[in-house]
């Protein structure tokens, strides 16, 4: 398999992974806590469907969806305090960051190594 599949794979794989196991927490703990179900809805909503939508724009669009992985990476270090800690770190900041950057290499290795095109000075 070559470099490109592989980065593409693995930013998908890691970005649904993460997604995917947030908007179960939030459903699951939206559940456990006794909420309605617009409550638990916005459980769910926040923040596990806003990181699936990012997961799923970056599989079709992926420099947008390597950005927006990268902001949420960035974000949940302020918004979340768990984020700050070795094991919110691993599981909440740090798999997006990943998958951002996989995503945004994958595209610049696909597309020759660089931003910039056909430059001259």
């Amino acid at each position: 398999m070559n470099t490109v599949k592989w980065m593409r794979y693995g930013a998908r794989g890691i970005a649904l992974i993460w997604a995917g196991w947030w908007t179960l927490f939030g459903l699951l703990a939206g559940i456990g806590e006794g909420y309605d179900l617009s409550g638990v809805f916005l459980h769910t909503l926040v923040p596990g469907l806003v990181f699936l939508a990012a997961a799923v724009i970056a599989w079709r669009w992926e420099v947008i969806g390597g950005i927006l992985l990268l902001l949420e990476g960035s974000g949940t270090l302020i918004m979340f305090w768990f984020a700050r800690t070795i094991e919110g770190f691993a599981t909440l900041a740090l798999p997006p960051l990943v998958a951002g950057l996989l995503f945004l290499a994958n595209w610049m290795r696909a597309k020759g190594g660089s931003l910039v095109h056909n430059t001259t000075l």
